[in-house]
């Protein structure tokens, strides 16, 4: 025992009635490096346990009052007691005894007369293989919690007698009851999904066959009716004749992940929005049913779905219920699209529909009208009513592509015809569309580069003040000078920058340019005041135009008021109070704000009165035909009249004959711009023709000043003359600038 009481040995709980007993039984185990505590009876021996925990307890059967074999119930009833070690102490021959006391759970029995030298090496074995015991089923409770964590459980199968073990987590997985189980491999198999069931039973022979590790992920059926996604993996080992005989692996709960996986894998070919496929997902069933087309030599055709102003019922009711109204929209697509065919999202307000087994270009014709008449119903959204329309482009497989891209594409243009033939219309695919079509992604491409190799150009056309036939401003036109096609009209590329979002851009670069132009012409003495510039309603809505003007005109060296903006109704309608906020801190500024093309967007009186703007310019469809149309007329003198009473400016656009300025000086139009007094012009031009107009030097009398010292205009009239008043001479010189921007102005001889 020499060895062993350099260990810790443990403790011992000694219970016995018989006094030399314990006496005895202390001193072997104390003198063998035990610690030792001994009572003579079960009530003691209980009591103790709650500041006394033995390693093992000596135990006698025969003892009055409490027994030993109630003694041991009791004890493993206690806490602290349930896995302590109980030795029973009895007689040799007492079988009887030693029985009882193995069904109260007693772990050993040590007969009597008790072997002295041998008893301190008994216990200690019975200890260290208790504490050994332990220890396993602590590292199998760890391993048993980790696995529940992970939802991982381990299994071996004993192939040559198809003996399948599973552990408890590999139960709770599959949820059986392992009382039920018959441990065989057909077990496992009745427990997998029916529709992966052949795929395990052929992944498990294969893996056998071909000595491979076995690794799939598949489906079971829980008893339930539940499903779930499990990973199982093993490796196989052989006898030494080569034939298989033990397989031992794991089993992973994997539903989480795989339902995640499915939620990803829809999310990345679902739209959001509405729940349909997205462009990816149908251009990939399209390519895949274009396959089988092929080959049964079957029809197909594409619908490609736009919708008819959408855009503006997103800026007068809000993305919302433009949303709600797209989601109503595909409902409806959905409601007569054939189980067989796909309708997807493309984004925006496009739709795309494949229809399978098309006989003639009439059936697809069908369809799509049947699509259009089902969109035209009211849609009752909240508390609006709706109503909306679509232009439907087909294209047909095999006559107008063979791919997935090209049909889309061909729809694609079809589509864009329909609206330029009048919007709520169908076209079939052409192959001139196609040509449009390419023309069109051409120069959308050319447009991406055209700012970067400086293609953009200004033009400029002035504005004539008709009470004194003087200029009054210009108005900054960009222009495109495309290397190979040359200038092209803002109409071509315009509507592209929008799309693009390469016109806010194009919308900074505009006034940046115009601006530092202006300052030019002051420079060379050039008698402009002022320069207008268009900014989109993508520039207004998502730009800084605050900072940009600001920005601009300290570049050019400019005062605020040489500066007009000119902003289309609809740019004003997105967002109203947002729209008014933006306009008080321009005109705060001191920059002029006039509506755009006044007349063809969506203003009511009741708007224009809250909008802080100073200039109304009539669009030219009001002017066209006004001096030979008493209808015209009337409205032109209307719109006219009603700027005066909302005491704004006004200039008509579009004035092309003396007819058009006569009528427009009889109703009291201040300003006009057209054709009739000049066409747009590069600034090298109309720097010329401003030249002409600009007083000699040696007539330059006086220089009127802003209140920053820069110079507004020179003169030759003497201030005297309008009672030394600067702000009466800018009024006659510079009628068309609005009031709210006068004032403050100095007047200085030149020497």
């Amino acid at each position: 025992m020499n060895s062993m009481k350099s260990e810790l040995l443990g403790k011992v709980l000694i219970v016995d009635d018989d006094f030399t007993v314990r006496l005895l039984a202390s001193e072997t185990l104390e003198g063998a490096g035990f610690q030792v505590c001994a009572v003579d009876n079960g009530p003691d021996a209980i009591a103790l346990l709650d500041t006394f925990i033995p390693d093992i307890i000596l135990l006698d059967v025969l003892m009055p009052g409490m027994d030993g074999y109630l003694t041991c119930q009791e004890i493993r009833k206690h806490p602290l007691g349930a896995a302590v070690p109980i030795v029973i102490m009895t007689g040799l021959d007492d079988f009887e005894s030693i029985e009882r006391a193995y069904h109260l759970s007693a772990t050993d029995f040590i007969s009597k007369p008790i072997h002295w030298l041998v008893l301190p090496h008994r216990v200690h074995y019975i200890i260290r293989s208790s504490r050994t015991y332990k220890e396993l089923k602590q590292s199998e409770a760890r391993l048993s919690h980790a696995q529940m964590i992970a939802r991982l459980g381990n299994w071996e199968w004993d192939i040559v007698n198809d003996k399948l073990q599973w552990s408890k987590e590999i139960f709770r997985i599959f949820a059986i009851d392992p009382l039920t189980f018959s441990g065989t491999f057909l077990a496992f198999l009745n427990a997998t999904h029916p529709i992966d069931r052949e795929m395990v039973q052929t992944a498990v022979e294969t893996a056998i066959t071909t000595r491979r590790s076995l690794s799939i992920d598949h489906q079971i059926l829980l008893p339930s009716g539940t499903e779930r996604f499990v990973c199982t993996e093993a490796e196989i080992q052989y006898d030494s004749t080569g034939r298989p005989c033990h397989m031992a692996g794991t089993i992973q709960d994997i539903t989480e992940r795989k339902l995640a996986e499915i939620r990803i894998r829809h999310l990345a070919y679902h739209d959001i929005l509405t729940g349909l496929p997205n462009r990816a997902l149908f251009s990939d069933r399209l390519t895949q049913s274009l396959h089988r087309a092929e080959r049964s030599v079957e029809r197909l055709a594409v619908l490609f779905f736009d919708l008819d102003d959408f855009k503006f019922i997103n800026d007068t009711h809000g993305h919302r219920v433009g949303d709600l109204l797209l989601i109503e929209v595909s409902q409806r697509l959905n409601e007569i699209t054939r189980a067989g065919d796909t309708l997807a999202r493309l984004g925006g307000d496009e739709f795309t529909v494949f229809l399978h087994d098309v006989k003639s270009e009439e059936n697809a014709l069908l369809v799509a009208h049947n699509h259009l008449n089902n969109l035209l119903a009211a849609y009752q959204i909240e508390d609006k009513q709706l109503f909306v329309s679509a232009s439907i482009g087909i294209a047909l497989f095999p006559e107008h592509g063979s791919s997935a891209e090209v049909l889309i594409k061909s729809a694609d243009a079809a589509m864009y015809q329909a609206k330029q033939n009048g919007k709520n219309h169908v076209e079939l695919f052409t192959q001139t569309m196609y040509c449009k079509t390419s023309e069109r992604l051409s120069l959308q491409m050319d447009l991406r580069r055209a700012l970067e190799r400086k293609e953009f150009v200004l033009h400029y056309q002035p504005r004539v003040n008709l009470l004194n036939g003087t200029w009054s401003g210009v108005e900054a036109l960009v222009r495109w000078q495309h290397p190979d096609r040359g200038l092209i009209s803002p109409l071509a590329f315009i509507p592209l920058a929008e799309e693009t979002g390469l016109i806010m851009e194009l919308g900074e670069w505009v006034l940046r340019e115009a601006t530092m132009q202006l300052h030019r012409w002051h420079l060379a003495g050039a008698p402009v005041a002022r320069v207008s510039v268009n900014v989109s309603p993508l520039q207004f809505r998502r730009q800084n135009l605050i900072d940009l003007v600001k920005s601009a005109l300290s570049e050019a060296c400019l005062c605020t008021r040489s500066l007009e903006l000119e902003i289309t109704e609809s740019a004003l309608m997105d967002d109203m109070d947002q729209s008014i906020i933006t306009l008080k801190q321009l005109q705060r500024l001191g920059v002029s704000i006039s509506i755009d093309d006044f007349g063809t967007g969506y203003s009511s009186l009741s708007h224009l009165r809250s909008l802080p703007v100073d200039i109304l310019k009539v669009d030219r469809s009001f002017v066209m035909n006004a001096h030979e149309s008493k209808e015209d007329a009337q409205i032109l003198a209307a719109i006219i009249a009603m700027a005066h009473s909302l005491k704004l400016d006004i200039v008509a656009e579009g004035v092309e004959c003396e007819a058009h300025e006569v009528l427009l000086t009889s109703q009291r139009c201040r300003e006009a711009q057209g054709f009739y007094y000049a066409q747009p012009m590069p600034a090298e031009d109309l720097t010329t023709l401003l030249l002409e107009q600009a007083l000699p030097l040696e007539s330059v009398k006086y220089a009127v000043l802003d209140p920053d010292q820069s110079i507004c205009c020179l003169i030759n009239e003497n201030p005297t003359t309008f009672g030394g008043d600067p702000l009466q001479l800018v009024c006659r010189l510079f009628p068309g600038r609005p009031p709210a921007c006068r004032g403050n102005l100095t007047c200085e001889p030149v020497a």
